[in-house]
């Protein structure tokens, strides 16, 4: 039986489903282990503080997500913005709904929690506005060099949810924000 196994930081995933999560991202998500993070052993920055959703069938990894935030200040505003990284569902488990199952519970934390945004970025359409996320392709996110950033090729999925993030939409649609050096 698939369960939810929640984990408030990288040191709480038992080692056996941190390895399984750690290959899986340094497959299909390589440039996280580039230079310095070539050797990488950890499956989410601690820095973003991390709170890791997985589902496990007995040893067996089937699901990851990792919900993370960081504030951003966007036209002299500061935001606290909420996402998610390394959403995953390996694929011998696809096709059964273990990928809306973890979106919902990350979604559900997410929502519990004090922050202003949840802004994802995505190439893939349908998948998040199943689930209250809105596409938004005019919001123009600028990551690299702060001194030339580069726009990020992907569309950013929000929900806006404090009084504060509902009132700086218009800001996001309107004017391109500088996220950092790089995405989660």
């Amino acid at each position: 039986m698939v369960k939810l196994e929640v984990y408030k930081n990288n040191s709480e995933i038992p080692t056996h489903i941190n390895w399984q999560i750690v290959d899986f991202l340094r497959i299909v998500w390589p440039d996280g282990f580039q230079g310095e993070n070539r050797l990488r052993n950890w499956a989410s920055n601690e820095k973003y503080h991390p709170v890791i959703f997985s589902l496990v069938e007995k040893d067996v990894l089937v699901s990851h997500v990792a919900v993370v935030w960081k504030n951003i200040t966007h036209n002299n505003i500061a935001y606290k913005v909420y996402s998610l990284s390394g959403l995953f569902t390996y694929p011998q488990f696809r096709k059964r709904g273990f990928g809306r199952q973890i979106l919902k519970a990350a979604k559900k934390y997410m929502l519990e929690q004090d922050g202003d945004i949840i802004m994802i970025h995505s190439r893939l359409s349908g998948f998040y506005e199943k689930e209250g996320f809105e596409p938004m392709s005019e919001v123009v996110t600028l990551i690299g060099n702060p001194e030339s950033p580069e726009k990020y090729k992907e569309t950013a999925f929000i929900i806006f949810l404090s009084e504060k993030g509902k009132s700086g939409r218009k800001d996001f649609e309107l004017t391109p924000f500088y996220f950092g050096k790089s995405m989660w």
